[in-house]
């Protein structure tokens, strides 16, 4: 139980790193959030272009879930976009099992390794 609460623990830290880094690259006035668990994911649907409020729909209920889960999706996409990755690795959530790897593998790009620019 200790070993898996560690691991979890790790998780959330390089979630929460990664997310900070990619906020503060796309200059958001508060990267901090990320580290708080309601509040990265409405900064993730600011940094998408969608209003904070939506993460709201964490109060209704499964119609609620799905769209909130597709305003994340479509606000990764965007973002991805944004760093010059492919809007499409946002779509590695809806992959069974493998997509939460493939999700953090991403982020950690999309965050630490700038792509260069095309000459």
């Amino acid at each position: 139980i200790f070993v898996l609460i560690l691991f979890l623990a790790a998780l959330y830290i390089y979630h929460a790193l990664a997310w900070r880094t990619i906020a503060t690259k796309l200059k958001h006035k508060k990267p901090w959030l990320a580290w708080i668990p309601f509040a990265g994911t409405a900064m993730r649907l600011q940094l998408g272009g969608f209003h904070w409020a939506w993460i709201f729909l964490l109060l209704v209920p499964f119609l609620g879930w799905l769209a909130l889960f597709v305003l994340v999706i479509i606000s990764h996409w965007r973002i991805y976009n944004k760093r010059k990755y492919p809007g499409w690795f946002s779509l590695a959530n809806i992959i069974p099992k493998l997509g939460t790897l493939l999700y953090f593998i991403i982020i950690g790009f999309v965050a630490w390794k700038d792509k260069k620019k095309r000459k």
